[in-house]
């Protein structure tokens, strides 16, 4: 004999269909009640089933575990931070969805799948353009999104500079005038929003902006420094000798001795001693072909032999305050 099934949703629709025949459903949830009968009247118990039509693709969305910051419309994320993608499929009306199955990424073309609907990625120094779908367990596909990581383990680097007369002694102390000033410049080549900490002879430290400009009093000063970006990544503490020199030169002339005539013209040599700071300069005047021009010599505290034809001293016995 002929079976035919009918069908009952939940809505009170009803269907009798061939034995043979398949019906589709809309999506949503479903409460179907079933039932087969053949054309002698011969019925079957009912049996109910619950049918959900899952049409929906997961939604998908990314966050950062760890240190990251969004800068010019680009994410840049810290060295050993972690990027999490998740994917969560929507409920069919008041019923749950089929759920994800699985999430298909990929790292500047490097695929991977990851079970269910997290994938935890560490990624490498550098640019990284990661790629991913989520599939439910109904073969429904996300849409493709993608997004560039910017991944900055390298901190900044600071160079000091002088505007106005300084220079590097041998001690390696950078010494300065009192008019000068010291500034502080960073640069990183990633995440960038450098900030630069700094504290001298041990004062409460202070920070700024790349560049800062920095004043010292007259004296040796100790000057501590660093750089850090936005991201945190800080270079090692740096530390710089600051010497500003307010004192002008004087030059000690030990020949004549105190009480020695006036003495006049040209000699063969005489012996003159620099001051001990090693930042005065001697000028020496010498004539040649009578011409006259002008030569710096650095002293330091160091003894000079006056060559012939360099003018002598001018002086009476009062001590050595005489001029070159």
């Amino acid at each position: 004999s002929e079976q035919r099934s009918t069908f009952q949703d939940g809505d009170g629709t009803t269907a009798a269909v061939s034995s043979a025949a398949a019906f589709g459903l809309p999506p949503g949830s479903h409460e179907l009640a079933y039932h087969a009968e053949d054309r002698l009247g011969n019925r079957e118990a009912g049996t109910a089933l619950q049918v959900v039509v899952d049409a929906l693709a997961p939604e998908t969305a990314y966050a950062v575990a760890g240190t990251s910051a969004e800068a010019a419309g680009a994410l840049f994320m810290r060295l050993g931070s972690t990027f999490i993608i998740t994917a969560s499929d929507l409920n069919v009306s008041t019923a749950p969805a089929s759920g994800t199955a699985r999430l298909d990424v990929a790292v500047n073309g490097a695929t991977a799948s990851f079970s269910g609907g997290r994938a935890e990625l560490a990624l490498a120094e550098g640019a990284r353009l990661v790629e991913w779908t989520a599939v439910d367990r109904v073969g429904n596909v996300s849409l493709a999104r993608q997004t560039t990581v910017y991944v900055d383990g390298a901190a900044p680097h600071t160079t000091a500079t002088v505007a106005g007369a300084g220079f590097l002694d041998a001690q390696g102390r950078l010494v300065i005038a009192a008019a000068s000033t010291l500034t502080l410049t960073a640069v990183d080549q990633a995440s960038g929003g450098e900030t630069i900490t700094w504290s001298i002879d041990g004062a409460p430290a202070v920070s700024s902006g790349s560049p800062a400009a920095l004043a010292f009093a007259a004296g040796v000063s100790t000057l501590s420094y660093r750089a850090a970006d936005r991201l945190g990544n800080a270079e090692p503490v740096r530390e710089l000798i600051v010497a500003v020199d307010t004192s002008a030169p004087r030059i000690a002339v030990l020949s004549p001795v105190a009480g020695a005539p006036r003495c006049q013209g040209r000699v063969d040599s005489a012996p003159v001693t620099g001051p001990a700071d090693p930042s005065s300069e001697l000028r020496e005047v010498v004539s040649a072909a009578e011409e006259r021009f002008e030569r710096w010599r650095k002293l330091g505290g160091a003894t000079l032999a006056i060559p012939l034809g360099v003018a002598a001293w001018a002086g009476t016995g009062d001590g050595p305050q005489g001029r070159l």
